[in-house]
């Protein structure tokens, strides 16, 4: 009898989710609401969701072509060589340890809230030595073994899902569309052209402040393609899943 452990599918799930839910979901409406009206967020969105639907759909076909592939640096192999493999599995780990710094400092932000020794920043001396106190006390967990990493991606998931289903229910619960609908065009963070109607040239300027930050939110969108998969990774042993466990677990923001 074979002893290989297998993961199920809802910590395959969790592991999918929590990379998919990064820091950037909790910090949109601030960010929005200093650059755009409700109009040209709207514009902006449905900018960014096209060119991600057409970036998500690129990655499945490639991923179509090559089923076995291990991740987008398997494709520069592909293409050009192992130099390429190279530098797109380095700037991929680049990106995760850079996004794991923006995750602590926002989450020192946060906690600077209840905490004002921390500093409102996330920069600070305390907040420096409690963040990294805290990512490497995640990193040893997780070093552990698949297992560890599944219960801290169930807790990760449940803790980012719990706040954005509190957050919709509170949102359509008191939405108002008078009030959502007035100046539907103008931004008064801005402070600029209040109540003048629709202006092309201040509506693609508000598109394009707030495309960064919703390309920011939507960039784990990446992970989508690689879902399918799971089913596959279910027959295959703990220790073989253990990459996409770490991804999730350290290298998403």
């Amino acid at each position: 009898m074979s002893s290989e452990k297998k993961l199920g599918l809802l910590p395959m799930v969790a592991a999918i989710l929590a990379g998919m839910i990064g820091s950037g979901v909790y910090d949109i409406a601030y960010q929005l609401g200093t650059v755009t009206s409700p109009g040209g967020a709207i514009v902006a969105w449905a900018v960014c969701f096209v060119g991600m639907l057409l970036f998500v759909l690129s990655l499945q076909n490639l991923l179509d072509k090559e089923p076995e592939g291990d991740g987008m640096f398997c494709y520069a192999q592909k293409l050009f060589g192992p130099l390429g493999e190279f530098m797109s599995a380095w700037g991929y780990w680049i990106s995760g340890w850079v996004g794991n710094i923006a995750f602590a400092t926002m989450m020192m932000i946060a906690l600077g809230t209840f905490f004002p020794v921390l500093g409102d920043t996330g920069t600070s001396w305390g907040s420096i030595a409690i963040a990294s106190v805290f990512m490497w006390l995640m990193f040893l967990l997780i070093s552990k073994g698949v297992e560890n990493a599944m219960i801290l991606n169930a807790a990760v998931t449940v803790v980012k899902i719990v706040p954005l289903v509190v957050f919709i229910g509170v949102t359509v619960f008191f939405f108002n569309f008078d009030i959502f609908a007035t100046d539907f065009w103008s931004n008064f963070a801005g402070n600029a052209d209040l109540g003048q109607g629709f202006d092309f040239g201040s509506v693609f300027g508000q598109a394009t402040d707030s495309m960064l930050s919703i390309i920011w939110l939507l960039r784990q969108l990446r992970l989508c393609p690689s879902a399918p998969r799971a089913r596959r990774w279910l027959q295959k042993p703990a220790s073989s899943a253990c990459s996409l466990a770490r991804r999730c677990c350290s290298f998403a923001p």
